[in-house]
């Protein structure tokens, strides 16, 4: 018999905690350059792990995201995945 290849879809949206809808009413966006950023470091752990067991995916980057941190954005291109707009 022969097995069929199995494809996955597998996408990461790249933001920060406090950039979600869900904290509009509790963090204000005029805050969120007082806020520590943990969104480059916690990519580039994403981009380990997929690196080390050889996982492809689509990065939605936001776009302020993208702004703030275009060496985060070559990071993920760089390393073949795919990349997208989070808007």
């Amino acid at each position: 018999m022969i097995k069929p290849k199995i494809f996955n879809a597998l996408s990461v949206d790249v933001e920060d905690y406090f950039h979600v809808a869900a904290f509009d009413g509790a963090i204000d966006r005029k805050d969120w350059s007082g806020i520590q950023s943990r969104v480059v470091s916690n990519t580039h752990k994403v981009l380990d792990l997929f690196s080390l067991h050889k996982v492809k995916a689509t990065f939605f980057v936001l776009g302020l995201v993208a702004e703030q941190h275009p060496e985060l954005v070559k990071a993920i291109v760089d390393a073949g995945h795919e990349l997208a707009s989070h808007g």
